[in-house]
């Protein structure tokens, strides 16, 4: 995976807008010219390229930004670019639309239109990530896309809050990823991207069997991932809730090499093993760590835990917590069963 990355943090101050514009111009496509900015101007820029889709997250200085008839006939990617706002608030004037948006919206613009934006926000916070699909790629009517430029959509639910959740964890993790990687991860950025437009919308969008697997497939695991803490959670509810069957279901998670309990279980364990290597948790017993992540049976935790990770809940916490170990404490099979 190429990621790269710049900050004006060692810059000279006045050297910092001209570097950065530099930078900007070499390792994306820079499709505004900015009029006016803060005096101590200061930004970064984390860029992921996935091939046809550029993720790039993006923190700096207040600034006005303009994308004029010029600059479009000088160059144009023929692209959508689609914000996700992480902090600060702006205003874009864009097809005939002037919006105030801020953080949790989505907005859009097109670099073939142009467009005036101002921006107010931090340069010790990620701003925004900002996505750039081509035009090409997008599987929407032309006439779709432009009913939603400049238009903010809130990710506080529904598909719009997955594709926030997606686009974050990739420029989290995307020192994870591989170049191999790029294809299936550009494919779920605008599968997901369609999917949210087109509810927006109210369209029906013309995907291929794969794009409306991945959409499924991260709207189970979302599901999932805010329910650990149910017992109850079982293959069945996970099917009834996603009005699919059972065999559907299990079809979806083979597909990714797991079962619906397995992964489940998995997600289960990360939380449990997140609680106990938390220090301001060390008084919370084991076994309240287990049941608050759906794990009803210590004893099965214990199991379940060791199998994992190769040591029980305990013998765990102590080793990350450096805790003193009182000589009367059991350890080994002892501590598996009491946790």
């Amino acid at each position: 995976m190429l990621v790269t990355g710049f900050s004006t943090e060692d810059v000279a101050a006045e050297d910092r807008f001209e570097r950065w514009l530099d930078f900007t111009s070499q390792s994306v496509k820079r499709v505004a010219r900015p009029e006016d900015r803060a005096e101590d101007f200061r930004a970064s820029l984390r860029v992921v390229d996935l091939g046809d889709v550029g993720v790039a997250a993006v923190s700096g200085s207040s600034v006005r930004a303009a994308r004029t008839p010029k600059n479009i006939r000088q160059s144009d990617p023929e692209a959508y670019l689609v914000e996700l706002v992480l902090s600060g608030n702006g205003v874009l004037s864009h097809a005939g639309r002037e919006s105030v948006f801020g953080a949790g919206d989505v907005v859009i613009s097109d670099t073939s239109r142009p467009f005036h934006m101002w921006r107010s926000c931090s340069p010790d916070t990620t701003a925004s990530v900002v996505v750039q699909v081509s035009h090409a790629m997008m599987p929407l009517p032309s006439s779709t896309a432009a009913s939603l430029l400049a238009v903010p959509i809130s990710t506080r639910g529904g598909l719009a809050a997955l594709f926030s959740r997606w686009l974050t964890d990739i420029t989290k993790r995307a020192g994870d990823f591989t170049s191999a990687d790029a294809p299936a991860l550009s494919s779920v950025v605008v599968d997901l991207l369609a999917a949210m437009l087109s509810r927006q919308t109210g369209s029906v969008v013309a995907t291929t069997p794969e794009s409306r697997r991945h959409v499924l497939c991260f709207q189970i695991r979302e599901f999932i991932q805010h329910r650990l803490d149910d017992p109850a959670l079982s293959p069945k509810v996970v099917a009834a809730a996603h009005r699919i069957s059972l065999r559907h279901l299990h079809k979806v998670f083979e597909e990714q090499g797991t079962t619906v309990a397995a992964w489940i279980r998995r997600c289960r364990l990360e939380r449990c093993r997140r609680d106990l290597a938390n220090p301001l948790l060390g008084s919370h017993p084991v076994h309240a760590i287990a049941s608050r992540w759906g794990f009803a049976d210590a004893a099965h935790f214990s199991r379940v835990f060791r199998t994992a990770y190769g040591m029980s809940p305990t013998e765990y916490r102590h080793s990350v917590l450096r805790l003193p170990t009182s000589p009367s404490a059991p350890t080994g099979d002892a501590a598996g069963r009491r946790l």
